[in-house]
């Protein structure tokens, strides 16, 4: 029995792709989680930058084990799932995934971000395309309750389902 559509994200040292995962949550489509864990880079030490986004220090991390650990469990859930959810999962979670040797199998992807960048239609000259937005401002737009914690990957995940849910039940209230 598959998971059908799960949505998840994930925290990591910044925002290249020689950093690493710090934090995965993965939940269904019901918001019940299916992972959540910390997890200890392999060679990153320190993440000023990216600590002052999403607080997690090293100390929080250096008793946790590495994603590659986790390996069989993650690639579990994502084969069993039709659809994964996420915000920019395209360009930034799948990429990270894939780089600390997680295997994306082939599935939906829904990209809240990207689909929130027409709904807003706000337009970049430089890109050529509509400006995307931060998860903050599409979660406010639906009027997800609990702004205050965003940055960690699990209310990150919880925010983009809220979201999601939305803009998949008016884009079926116009077919």
């Amino acid at each position: 029995m598959g998971n059908g559509v799960i949505c998840l994200d994930v925290e990591t040292t910044g925002l290249h792709s020689t950093d690493e995962i710090l934090q995965l949550a993965i939940i269904d489509d019901l918001g019940d989680i299916l992972f959540y864990d910390y997890f200890k880079p392999l060679t990153k030490k320190v993440w000023p930058e990216a600590q002052k986004i999403h607080g997690i220090s090293p100390p929080m991390v250096q008793d946790k084990k590495s994603i590659c650990f986790h390996k069989p469990k993650i690639e579990d859930i994502l084969r069993k799932s039709d659809t994964v959810v996420g915000y920019n999962i395209i360009n930034y979670d799948l990429k990270f995934l894939h780089s600390s040797g997680i295997t994306i199998p082939e599935m939906t992807v829904y990209d809240v971000m990207l689909e929130f960048a027409d709904i807003c239609g706000e337009w970049s000259e430089y890109y050529q395309n509509n400006k995307w937005q931060k998860l903050c401002t599409c979660a406010e737009y639906y009027g997800y309750p609990h702004l205050e914690n965003l940055h960690d990957s699990m209310e990150d995940t919880r925010a983009t389902l809220y979201c999601y849910k939305i803009m998949s039940s008016k884009s079926s209230d116009n077919l």
